[in-house]
């Protein structure tokens, strides 16, 4: 798969919103016994939003702060008496509709840390006070334990520690990407506490962060595929209540609340998955239910085109200061609304039917459902915006943006492993005027004409999502076959050299467009490039394509027109 032409416009909206990020996590609640306190009260302010942290070396491996010392002052300390639980939660982004904590494909162990807050986590001062892995009777790990239980966590404080002011060191590990040097994904956070009650005259010393970890560490460097039973958490051994050191990997002191599991409609032969559950818990998907089964045939050059992505960012400015600016509940139920009316496509799956043709089957009982969320950004979107020289904002830096705003990548759409086959990002930047929506879906899907239609069709359902009955003023056509005659009818010339593409498979010869479903269909996913490439145009220059190509046809016309030729 690759990641396509990423583009991004700038474009000022009034109050109404008008429509043409990955499944982290971050701590949000803290408090004692099972009781929450408000957000984000108690813990150490997070520079990196609800990315990981992949650095181990970093001294942001202790709270995912980048200052220091970490800014603690200003913190008010949470009580909790020794020998007594803190209860946490994390969540994705506050209030996610779609992924509430995190992707339930970010298996890994979780572990509590612990250090005198005089400190500020500076030298060998963290112990582990608890650690959880694979639990072999739930089959289960911890991380999908926490998301099942809707974030919450609960462990017990030591007994045998002094009285006093106290960091603890939540961390998530995700292995889902460990399989490689730097693919592990850390996700820590400190809690302030005091702690009252305490029989223990010293704190014991323990570890430096960082140095807990190393790249190749057992449990750092590790294939999910492997036996989940043999895995060894990271880290140095577990402090006990009685001031011994262990290496157990699960411990009586931190419990999990049982929650009740929601049915879904939409998967009657598989257990829904977590963020399939928390998806169809909300109304905002009711529209899908009116889906009928169906088969949509492909096209040889859909299926020739299904490793390769559509993304897009666009880029909005909130002219009018709405503080419910671009609203997540009214985007996704635009975007619902209009693939079930019109776009079905969008939530089948490609398989090669009993007549040997590859067709999108859409399934009502196994939608591929959208994956829609929030992404929260602590900087504002002024720092990755290019301006030209007279002062106009040019074009959103994605390079600027992977580098510094904390989002090591946006999600890319594939239909292997059960993955989305469209995902929305709303990304939220702190103290700015912008939003941005980034989409990204299989080329197999839409053509660039396609794509386009389909933004503006979206962004007409939502605008009138107040109006049950409303209609699209100009219904998609939809038709597959007049997308493979346009194409046939573009002479491709040959291509520049471009380095990222010397390693890509070569395409099969299609001698036999007939029976070529089955091959095309069962081509691996192509890797992501590392690098993407940005194309900006004027207005002036499109109008230059257009007639370069044909000035009897569209601006987008000619615009496909032109990629089909350079790539």
């Amino acid at each position: 798969m690759r990641t396509g032409i990423v583009s991004a416009l700038v474009v000022a909206l009034a109050a109404t919103v008008t429509i043409p990020v990955q499944a982290h996590t971050s701590l949000f609640y803290a408090g004692a016994n099972g009781k929450l306190n408000g957000k984000f009260v108690c813990l150490v302010e997070s520079d990196y939003g609800n990315a990981p942290v992949k650095d181990l070396e970093s001294t942001d491996l202790r709270c995912r702060s980048k200052k220091s010392p970490l800014p603690t002052d200003s913190v008010k300390k949470c009580p909790v008496p020794a020998g007594e639980t803190l209860t946490v939660q994390w969540q994705h982004i506050h209030n996610s509709v779609t992924i509430p904590v995190m992707s339930a494909s970010h298996v890994g162990p979780c572990t509590f840390y612990m250090a005198p807050l005089e400190s500020a986590g500076d030298g060998p001062v963290w112990i582990k006070i608890y650690e959880k892995g694979w639990d072999k009777d739930k089959k289960k790990w911890c991380n999908n334990e926490i998301i099942d239980n809707d974030g919450k966590f609960d462990v017990t404080i030591p007994k045998n520690i002094p009285d006093g002011d106290y960091l603890i060191r939540t961390e998530m590990i995700a292995l889902h990407q460990a399989n490689k040097v730097g693919g592990a994904q850390l996700y820590p956070n400190c809690v302030v506490i005091t702690v009252t009650g305490g029989t223990g005259s010293t704190f014991p010393s323990g570890s430096e962060i960082p140095g807990i970890y190393q790249p190749k560490d057992p449990g750092i460097l590790y294939d999910r595929g492997d036996d989940p039973t043999t895995y060894k958490i990271p880290g140095p051994n577990v402090f006990e209540a009685n001031g011994s050191s262990s290496n157990t990997t699960s411990s009586t002191s931190a419990k999990v609340t049982t929650t009740k599991q929601i049915t879904t409609p939409n998967d009657k032969s598989s257990t829904p998955s977590n963020e399939e559950i928390a998806m169809l818990a909300s109304n905002h998907y009711d529209c899908l239910k009116s889906i009928q089964a169906q088969q949509i045939e492909l096209s040889t050059l859909d299926m020739a085109t299904s490793g390769i992505n559509i993304d897009e960012i666009y880029i909005y400015k909130n002219s009018a200061a709405d503080p419910q600016f671009m609203p997540l509940h009214r985007i996704a139920s635009g975007f619902c609304k209009v693939v079930a009316e019109h776009y079905p496509m969008l939530v089948g799956r490609p398989l090669v039917n009993d007549e040997g043709k590859g067709v999108i089957n859409v399934d009502p009982t196994n939608l591929c459902l959208p994956d829609i969320a929030d992404i929260n950004v602590e900087h504002p979107a002024e720092d990755y915006m290019e301006s030209s020289s007279d002062g106009k904002v040019a074009f959103f830096n994605l390079h600027k943006f992977y580098k510094h705003s904390g989002v090591d990548e946006l999600p890319h759409a594939t239909y292997t492993k059960d993955h989305s086959a469209a995902i929305v990002r709303i990304i939220r930047f702190r103290n700015s005027d912008y939003a941005a929506l980034y989409i990204s879906f299989s080329h197999m899907l839409f053509d660039a004409i396609g794509a386009t239609a389909f933004f503006n069709n979206w962004a007409e359902c939502t605008r009138n999502l107040d109006n049950p009955s409303y209609q699209l003023q100009t219904p998609p056509v939809n038709d597959r076959k007049a997308v493979s005659d346009y194409f046939a009818s573009v002479e491709p010339t040959e291509p520049p050299h471009i380095q990222h593409f010397r390693d890509q498979s070569a395409v099969p010869i299609m001698k036999t467009p007939g029976s070529i479903a089955p091959l095309l269909l069962s081509i691996p996913e192509r890797p992501l490039f590392k690098e993407q490439h940005l194309i900006h145009f004027s207005k002036e220059k499109f109008e230059q394509i257009r007639q370069d190509v044909d000035p009897e046809q569209t601006t987008n016309l000619a615009l496909a027109a032109l990629l089909t030729k350079v790539l």
